[in-house]
């Protein structure tokens, strides 16, 4: 199989897979609810350990490591394994942090689109904050790094960084509606829209860092 059509295949799987999980989601076994859950986190990993800059595919990984095991604490228990959950996408937030720096270059619609993120969040947090009792530090923390991933990608100027900064969106409302969900009142429904949100972003930062399908196939001629 030749590199372009690997590629291919990469993303054919990722939409596949998520779109069979989202479609019967509720009613799947758990021990397939979990392992079809975490699997476009494994397939975004294995796509940037093939097409993936060589000399920077190492933070990528880590980024989509630690979202995959954030999928995992919730999808073993969204109450028992929270915190752990949180912590993880905390770390992956971090990481699209530092990713995003270096391409980071002021523009007046990268301005816009970061006031956007300011405003977004501010109101989230005025939403969702108070409800948040014993996990208002933790949860204050990771609005604040997830918004500040969210402004640094407004800045991308990397030929894919508009879908990066899409990325950062969709995470932010789907974390948002988790928050919401779990600290102010529970939203019928909410699981499926959260994932959704969820996967359009880890498909949008997955296919935002790698190259696009044509470099990428004058990178790996057979595999």
């Amino acid at each position: 199989m030749n590199g372009q059509k690997f590629y291919r295949f990469l993303q054919y799987s990722f939409i596949s897979v998520a779109a069979f999980f989202l479609l019967f989601l509720s009613v799947l076994p758990h021990p397939v609810f979990v392992t079809l859950k975490i699997t476009p986190a494994i397939i975004a990993i294995i796509t940037v350990f093939f097409y993936g800059n060589p000399k920077k595919k190492f933070l990528p990984i880590l980024i989509f490591f630690f979202m995959g095991a954030g999928d995992l604490f919730l999808g073993l228990s969204r109450t028992r394994f929270f915190t752990f959950a949180l912590a993880s996408f905390m770390v992956a937030n971090i990481l699209l942090l530092l990713y995003n720096i270096p391409y980071a270059g002021k523009s007046k619609p990268g301005m816009i689109k970061a006031s956007a993120i300011v405003v977004f969040s501010i109101i989230i947090g005025f939403i969702t904050l108070p409800g948040s009792n014993d996990f208002f530090i933790p949860v204050l923390i990771y609005l604040m790094m997830i918004s500040a991933m969210a402004f640094v990608s407004a800045f991308n100027i990397n030929h894919k960084g508009s879908l990066v900064y899409t990325g950062a969106v969709f995470f932010v409302l789907s974390d948002s509606l988790i928050a919401y969900d779990k600290f102010v009142r529970p939203v019928q429904g909410s699981l499926l829209v959260i994932l959704i949100l969820y996967y359009l972003a880890l498909y949008c930062f997955c296919f935002g860092i790698v190259p696009s399908r044509n470099v990428a196939s004058t990178k790996n001629n057979n595999l």
